[in-house]
């Protein structure tokens, strides 16, 4: 199930809110994308050689300081939009982590052109261990930063398209309305193997529901009616473990508590409706 952001968190997050009326999450959170991974190839150009750490060093500082800056912009505009409509979990913590390497990037990046300027100055004979260091350790945390950011980004799509996309396979548009002729093949194969439950007329009962009680054939009841949520717990934004506890269970309290007033779940939840509770 998706977390909640109570409406206090959400007021405090107004200014990460909307930007003309639309959301400034993924107005923003693409260029944290484009950026982090740019200063993590600027750090590595400057860190090996000297030569480009005169001429580019500021310039990756500046970079990796816009980095770090939209990542903050993007982690506190995405809060604020799951306060709206919901936040996956999964992509929220990954999301918590990317402003942190990214600030310690920034820091690395700043010191070791600093120093390296510094030691220009000096009359003693310069040593670039210092320099060395501080760009290994840059390196480091703008690579960190990168695979988060990818890592974040994939979870995020999964959230947003993984219903789409299975939709599409399954045949069809996602979004287009099955044609009769789609509609009818559907149900031929539907009840060419009927499962015994469902040869049964008016419904299924809570009986029914709690012999489907595994993960791998995981029924549970909902407001009313009956739901098979077997391909749904690996798909689950929030966790299989969130779904696992409904199997075989009325769970409507459960699913009221967490996602009550809300349409996306409830749209999800539909498209795996089986019958109604008898």
């Amino acid at each position: 199930m998706r977390a909640e952001v109570s409406p206090k968190d959400c007021q405090n997050r107004e200014v990460f809110d909307l930007i003309n009326g639309l959301p400034l999450h993924p107005l923003v959170v693409h260029a944290a994308v484009v950026l982090i991974p740019l200063t993590l190839v600027g750090v590595i150009l400057i860190t090996v050689r000297r030569k480009w750490r005169k001429t580019l060093g500021w310039w990756v500082v500046l970079l990796a300081l816009a980095a770090t800056g939209f990542s903050v912009l993007a982690k506190e505009s995405g809060e604020a939009l799951a306060a709206r409509v919901g936040l996956p979990e999964a992509h929220a913590e990954m999301g918590d982590i990317v402003p942190a390497f990214a600030g310690v990037t920034f820091l690395a990046v700043l010191l070791m052109v600093a120093v390296d300027r510094l030691m220009d100055r000096g009359d003693q004979e310069r040593s670039p261990v210092l320099v060395i260091i501080l760009g290994v350790v840059a390196i480091v945390c703008a690579s960190a930063a990168t695979v988060q950011v990818v890592r974040t980004g994939e979870s995020g799509a999964r959230s947003v398209w993984a219903e789409e996309v299975a939709a599409t396979s399954a045949g069809g548009s996602a979004g287009q309305p099955v044609t009769p002729q789609e509609e009818s093949g559907a149900a031929a194969s539907s009840s060419a193997s009927p499962s015994p439950s469902a040869a049964k007329s008016g419904g299924y009962s809570l009986a029914d529901v709690q012999q489907h009680s595994s993960p791998s054939d995981c029924w549970a009841a909902i407001g009313g009616s009956v739901y098979d949520l077997s391909p749904w717990i690996d798909q689950h934004p929030g966790g299989a473990q969130a779904i696992i506890g409904l199997c075989g269970q009325d769970g409507t309290d459960a699913f009221a508590a967490q996602h009550g007033g809300q349409s996306e779940p409830a749209q999800e939840l539909a498209t795996f409706r089986i019958g109604s509770l008898s």
